[in-house]
């Protein structure tokens, strides 16, 4: 089913019965807007479109095309060089969920080969994306030291040791484990 035939059911079913709330749950209406049927999207409810729209600007392989198109037009193999790790299945997927969500086009140019650019609503996602990029690169070193104290506090509570152990032990732990 469609986003827009999953608006026009559920405007159906609202407007048939005002006073109650439709079924799917992804409705807020009230005062001057109920008489217009005038749709509020969140992502908090399971059965909203925008969830959908959420999950997918949230995926990673998103946030690097959409980076990525903004500096230019890219064929596919060019993309698939700069987004390293992606599969070829994956980028495909990705691309064609992004053209189907209208984020990007994939045309011909003159030189015969395809390249995929960003649409105007692709274009808007260019900003917090890259504000995105920018905050994790600038915490890769926080991030990776929280991490390594929530393994290391891990590491103590399945081993059954206290906070205040002797540092020694993990030399002797350590002989233990590698023989």
């Amino acid at each position: 089913m469609s986003i827009a035939d999953m608006m026009s059911s559920s405007m159906s079913r609202y407007s048939e019965d005002p006073a109650s709330p439709p079924e799917r749950g992804h409705f807020n209406v009230t005062g001057k807007d109920a008489e217009r049927m005038s749709p509020e999207w969140t992502v908090f409810s399971s059965s909203c479109p925008s969830r959908a729209s959420l999950a997918r600007v949230a995926n990673k392989w998103t946030a690097m095309i959409v980076i990525l198109l903004h500096e230019q037009p890219l064929r596919f193999g060019e993309l698939h060089r700069k987004v390293e790790g992606i599969t070829k299945k994956v980028l495909v997927d990705t691309l064609r969920a992004l053209e189907r969500d209208g984020m990007l086009v994939r045309s011909v140019d003159d030189d015969g080969h395809g390249r995929y650019r960003l649409t105007a609503l692709g274009r808007t996602l260019h900003e917090p994306l890259q504000a995105l990029q920018v905050w994790a690169e600038s915490h890769v070193e926080e991030v990776l030291d929280a991490q390594d104290r929530y393994d290391d506090e891990a590491d103590r509570r399945l081993l059954g040791e206290s906070q205040d152990r002797d540092p020694s032990a993990d030399s002797r732990l350590g002989d233990i484990l590698h023989g």
